[in-house]
C-alpha cells in the first residue's frame, strides 16, 4: 500500500508538489522576485499552510508591511 503524499500548490505554477519541497528561483528583476513570491505567500496563506520565506533583501518588518498592502492578515508570532 502506497502512502498518500499532500500535494499543494506553490502559487506560482498549477504544478502540484509535495508538501515540504523547497524551491530556490533565480529572478531578473525586483518587480519579477516580488510577483513569484507574493503569489506563493498569498497561496499558502490562504490555504492554511505554515509557510517559510528567507531572503536577504528584505528585513521581517518589510514583509508584514508587503503582506499588508497584498491585503493578506497574518498572525504575529508569539515569542
Amino acid at each position: 500500500m502506497k502512502n498518500a503524499q499532500n500535494l499543494t500548490e506553490m502559487g506560482f505554477t498549477e504544478d502540484k508538489h509535495p508538501a515540504g519541497t523547497h524551491m530556490c528561483l533565480i529572478y531578473s528583476s525586483e518587480k519579477e522576485r516580488r510577483r513569484v513570491i507574493e503569489r506563493f505567500l498569498r497561496s499558502g496563506i490562504l490555504g492554511r499552510e505554515k509557510v517559510s520565506y528567507f531572503a536577504d533583501v528584505m528585513t521581517p518588518e518589510e514583509v508584514c508591511d508587503w503582506l499588508y498592502d497584498m491585503d493578506i492578515d497574518i498572525p504575529l508570532a508569539s515569542g
